[in-house]
């Protein structure tokens, strides 16, 4: 009888657990929307640069159309994300406008379920001969859902860091 008492218990508390897994799982943010760059709370960024974002979300796959304006001119970059922390073939958009080269991706949600990071690296091909760049993105939705940060962090020739405060609009094209 005890043991009977005992298994039943135990087997309670792991459908507790799993049940609190999955209520977790379910409750990550969805980062859809389009996004405009606000350069006054960002950190780190070019001179004069301007940036908006068009993010769509399914479950664990985000999608990304990014438009900047620099000094450098204008580029639309794509990428996506698979969330699920396995390492994945990409094409990775380069460190000069229009280049790219094949890399490897790696995205998952943080241990707490409110952000979500990428790491990627690639080797370019530049005017000074190939160079590998390690790039790690942090993406992180504030809990009213109007504001989403991003904090890169590039390594490589050059290294480099900021921090992107986007808020929520409608981007007219």
């Amino acid at each position: 009888m005890k043991f009977t008492a005992r298994f039943n218990r135990v087997i309670i508390l792991a459908a507790f657990l799993f049940c609190v897994g999955t209520m977790a799982n379910a409750q990550t943010p969805n980062v859809s929307g389009d996004w405009l760059l606000d350069p006054n709370r960002s950190e780190g960024l070019p001179p004069g640069m301007q940036q908006t974002m068009k993010v769509s979300q399914s479950g664990d796959t985000v999608e990304v159309e990014t438009r900047i304006k620099s000094e450098q001119g204008e580029q639309t970059l794509k990428s996506s994300y698979v969330l699920n922390g396995k390492e994945m073939d990409v094409t990775l958009p380069g460190p000069m406008p229009g280049s790219t080269a094949p890399g490897k991706q790696t995205a998952k949600w943080s241990t707490d379920g409110k952000a979500f990071e990428s790491i990627d690296q690639g080797t370019f091909d530049t005017p000074y001969g190939p160079a590998t760049i390690k790039t790690t993105r942090k993406w992180l939705l504030s809990e009213d859902r109007s504001t989403l940060t991003v904090f890169l962090s590039r390594e490589g020739p050059m290294t480099m860091k900021s921090k992107r405060v986007f808020v929520r609009t409608q981007i007219k094209n």
